[in-house]
C-alpha cells in the first residue's frame, strides 16, 4: 500500500482488491471498536470494485456501514495533500438493513465518475432523495482518516442524510455551518436519519 499511494511514484502498482479490504477493515474496526458483522455487495461493479460492510460496535449500540474498495485507486482529481485522493463512505446507524446499504452503495458508484474539478470532499452535498428515510440529499461529513500501514491514509466521508428542510437550509448557510451543530458521528446521534420508514 505504501508504494501503490504513492503520489510521486511513476507508475503505482495497484495493490489487490482483497488485500486493500482486510487493511481497511481492521483499520476500521480499531477506529471504531468495532467488529466485522456482515458484508452486503453492491449491485455495481464498475473499476474500482467495492463492498459495503457492516461493523458492529463491541458495545453492541450499533452499526458502522463503510464501503470497502473505493479508496484503493485515487479518485478523479482527488489531492493527498486536501486528504480528497483516497477516501470511502462511511455511516452511523443504530440498525442495519440491505436498503440502506444499497443508499451507500449508489453513492459509492459516483465517486469515481465525475470530472476531476469536482472531488467527493467534507462539505458537499450529494443530490439523491430517498423517501424511505424522508432524506431530501446526504451531506458529506468528516468521519476521520485510517492508517493503512505506511501508506497514504484513507478518509472516511460520512454520509448524512438531509431532511427536505434541512437541504434547503444548507443551500442558504453552507454544509459547513450545518455540520457543525450536527454533532460527532455516532450511531445514537444518527438513530433518526437512518430509520427507515418502510410500512
Amino acid at each position: 500500500w505504501r508504494e501503490a499511494s504513492d503520489p510521486d511514484h511513476p507508475a503505482p502498482e495497484r495493490i489487490g482488491a482483497n488485500a486493500f479490504r482486510e487493511l481497511l477493515l481492521h483499520a476500521a474496526s480499531q477506529r471504531f471498536d468495532a467488529r466485522l458483522e456482515t458484508s452486503m455487495l453492491p449491485p455495481l461493479r464498475d473499476e474500482p470494485t467495492f463492498s459495503v460492510d457492516v461493523l458492529a460496535r463491541t458495545d453492541g449500540r450499533g452499526y458502522y456501514l463503510v464501503t470497502c474498495g473505493l479508496g484503493r485507486v485515487p479518485q478523479p482529481g482527488g489531492s493527498s495533500r486536501a486528504g480528497t485522493a483516497h477516501v470511502e463512505l462511511v455511516a452511523a446507524m443504530e440498525a442495519h438493513h440491505p436498503f440502506l446499504a444499497s443508499i451507500l452503495a449508489a453513492v459509492g458508484a459516483q465517486v469515481h465518475r465525475h470530472p476531476p474539478d469536482q472531488p467527493f470532499k467534507v462539505g458537499d452535498t450529494v443530490g439523491l432523495a430517498v423517501p424511505e428515510i424522508d432524506a431530501a440529499a446526504f451531506a458529506l461529513a468528516d468521519g476521520g482518516a485510517v492508517q493503512l500501514g505506511d501508506g497514504a491514509p484513507v478518509h472516511l466521508l460520512e454520509l448524512v442524510p438531509l431532511t427536505r428542510e434541512e437541504h434547503e437550509r444548507v443551500r442558504l448557510v453552507g454544509v459547513d455551518h450545518w455540520l457543525e451543530g450536527a454533532g460527532p458521528m455516532t450511531p445514537a446521534r444518527r438513530a433518526r436519519r437512518w430509520k427507515l420508514l418502510l410500512s
